[in-house]
Order: C-alpha cells, then structure tokens, then sequence
C-alpha cells in the first residue's frame, strides 16, 4: 500500500509503502469491500433502514448477503435520504465516553481519547487528550521505525483507534484501517423510534390515547387522530372535575363521621 506524502524542505513529493498484512494478489485482505470500508467475516452491518447484511466466506472468497428485515417497514424516499448510515457525527454523539473526548482530525475522522499520530517530520508523537493533542519530542530513529495509517496528511499510530461516523477503524500497522460498524450507532440513525411524542408526551407503538375530544393512535412513528362522535371541546375536561370535587366532598363526609364516632367511643 503507498500512498503520495507531500513535499517537505529538501525533499519533493515522495510515495511512501507499507506491507499490508496477510496480502494475497487476488484478495489483499480478508472481509468484504463495502464502499471503501473492509468488513470483516461474519460481521453484520445495516444498509438504509431494512436491508441487514453479513460478510461471509465461500467457494468464490468472500461475498455479502442481505436480507429484508420483516420487522421494518420500507421506508419513503424522503425518510431513506433522512437516516442514511452518516460517515460523520459530532463528537458528542458517539456511544464511547473515549471518543467523546477524542479529536477531530477533520473529515469527519475522530482519534479515540488517548490513541497516539506520528510526526515523523519534527520526531515527535501526539497524543490525544481530552479533545486535544499533546506533542512530544522523541528520538528520531523511534519515529522513524514507528508504523502507522495515514488520514489525510496525518500518520495514526499502529493499534490507535478512529471513529469514522457509524464505523470504528484500527490501524493494523501496515498501512491499511480494519474497520467495522458500531450497531448501536446505525440502528440510531437509521430506524427511527415507532413511539409517538405529542410535546412531552409519549404514545406508545400500537396504543391509543383520549387526548380532550380526540382518540389517538400510534403506528410506526406515525399518530393519527379521529374526533370523538357527539363529544364537545371540554366536557370531558368538566366531568372529571366533577368527579374530582365529587370524591372530595366523600372524603370529607367520611372524615366527619369519624370524628363522631370517636366522641361518642369517649363519653360511653
């Protein structure tokens, strides 16, 4: 794998190689190539709102299969453009509390919270830090020596960590990040919540609710309501005051019923 580093003083534009691991002139790494991400076998990962997919291994190497989830209605142009898998989230939305500290990169491209880029111009190793990166000069032979996986015009150390979006990547040291889909990440943005919400309210999937005149009824996300035959705006609202007022006036005629039983208990 090489890859075109750009120029730097006393030297032009130069290619720089790594070996990749376990290479195979017809199958350079093991998994399937899905949009320029290596999923690995047997690894699940979702595409779109429905379609569920598996890297698998077989007679012609390695293939995906996908399947339509049953469970998921096929979803509109509208609300598919909508929940795409994104290939960037904010930092703040990812799962791990590491890559909530981590750093941008840019692209898109997260370094997990204390995951190192080699600086092999000024012989120096950065590490990432709460959101930041901290430099430290080291020998120039170890920077040197130190293998990596470049994301744009920066080095990431072998065994750090990015976060691309929904994907986690690691860099395998030769060059080349073995990545795959955090799930909970995809199922977050590409199958929205079936439950309803009126304001604060929340309206279960296949439940109905009395909201004033109206019957409510939650599918898939979806609340749609039908007026009530007969009912006027806020007689309902009037009954349960009643009722409320009703019970009030029971419990304080209950209450002075005890009280006179009491006394009559003390004179007899």
């Amino acid at each position: 794998l090489c890859r075109c580093v750009r120029a730097v003083p006393g030297h032009g534009p130069r290619l720089v190689c790594f070996w990749r691991e376990h290479c195979v002139r017809h199958n350079p790494l093991p998994g399937c190539h899905v949009r320029g991400v290596v999923i690995p076998r047997n690894s699940h990962y979702s595409i779109g709102q429905c379609q569920v997919c598996q890297c698998q291994y077989g007679f012609n190497g390695f293939h995906t299969g996908c399947h339509h989830d049953s469970h998921c209605d096929q979803p509109s142009a509208a609300v598919r453009a909508i929940y795409s898998v994104p290939t960037a989230i904010p930092v703040a939305s990812y799962e791990d509390p590491a890559y909530q500290t981590g750093c941008n990169v840019g692209d898109g491209n997260v370094v997990k919270d204390g995951d190192e880029i080699i600086d092999r111009e000024n012989c120096r190793v950065c590490q990432c830090r709460n959101g930041s990166l901290a430099c430290s000069q080291k020998d120039c032979g170890i920077v040197k020596d130190a293998s990596g996986c470049f994301v744009g015009d920066r080095e990431i150390m072998q065994g750090s960590e990015i976060g691309r979006g929904c994907k986690r990547c690691t860099c395998n040291g030769k060059g080349v990040f073995i990545c795959k889909y955090n799930q909970q990440c995809v199922t977050r943005y590409t199958r929205p919540s079936l439950n309803c919400f009126l304001g604060d309210r929340k309206v279960p999937h296949g439940s109905q609710v009395n909201i004033g005149c109206k019957v409510c009824s939650c599918r898939r996300g979806n609340l749609t309501c039908a007026e009530k035959f007969g009912c006027k705006e806020g007689s309902s609202a009037k009954k349960v005051t009643e009722k409320k007022e009703e019970k009030k006036e029971e419990k304080k005629e209950e209450k002075k019923e005890e009280k006179k039983e009491k006394k009559t208990e003390k004179k007899a």
